[in-house]
């Protein structure tokens, strides 16, 4: 049973992960029309914001899906986890637009490097089953989507208690380092990339097999 649980730890942590980034997902769009209106915010500032955040969705997981292949996943997991982490803390203590800009482009980087990097780990680490593993996780970004509103609307509503928007954002970021810092124990496989040369080879090789058997 341990070792079963052992097998299956980075399938589990990929749960919590991917629930949080759906709860980010439906929090962020249910807290932005309280951002606008606390920072005085135009219809084009409230887009640029989620333009960017967008944007940065776009890019990061092109630019660092090569480097995890070279570096190894799971350290890109660990460190776009606090990435993710930081830009929520940046978001809740922005004082001005472009402050809150670098929040969510932050948050937007560690979000996307996060969620790409989680669904090829599980293909890497259970191979033959990552189909499988990997749609039972969006069953928890699901769940993470629906319950982000729930949670922001109730705690938006807890005046009393000085609780508003950034109470959203301050629970991911710590969930966010904690499950950062559990991936530094959680082993995973490293998956090697053959240099060009040899893949070019191992082509060739395989293309005169072919010709012989023909022949």
């Amino acid at each position: 049973m341990i070792s079963n649980l052992k097998k299956k730890s980075f399938f589990y942590l990929c749960c919590i992960m991917i629930f949080l980034l759906g709860f980010e997902s439906g929090g962020f769009q249910f807290s932005l029309l309280k951002i606008a209106q606390e920072y005085n915010l135009s219809g084009t500032e409230m887009g640029t914001l989620v333009g960017t955040q967008f944007l940065a969705m776009m890019i990061m997981p092109v630019v660092f899906g090569r480097i995890a292949d070279a570096a190894g996943k799971k350290k890109i997991i660990i460190i776009f986890a606090q990435c993710f982490a930081v830009g929520c803390l940046v978001l809740t203590a922005a004082f001005n637009y472009y402050w809150i800009l670098s929040g969510i482009f932050f948050m937007g980087s560690g979000y996307s490097v996060c969620e790409s990097m989680l669904t090829a780990g599980l293909f890497d680490e259970y191979p033959g089953q990552g189909i499988s593993y990997a749609g039972k996780t969006q069953g928890f970004f699901a769940a993470g989507a629906v319950s982000g509103p729930l949670v922001s609307s109730y705690l938006m509503q807890m005046q009393n208690r000085n609780s508003d928007w950034r109470t959203v954002f301050y629970i991911i970021a710590v969930f966010s380092v904690i499950c950062g810092s559990m991936m530094i124990f959680v082993p995973i496989k490293k998956t090697e990339e053959k240099p060009v040369k040899s893949r070019i080879l191992n082509f060739n090789n395989t293309g005169n097999r072919k010709n012989n058997h023909r022949h």
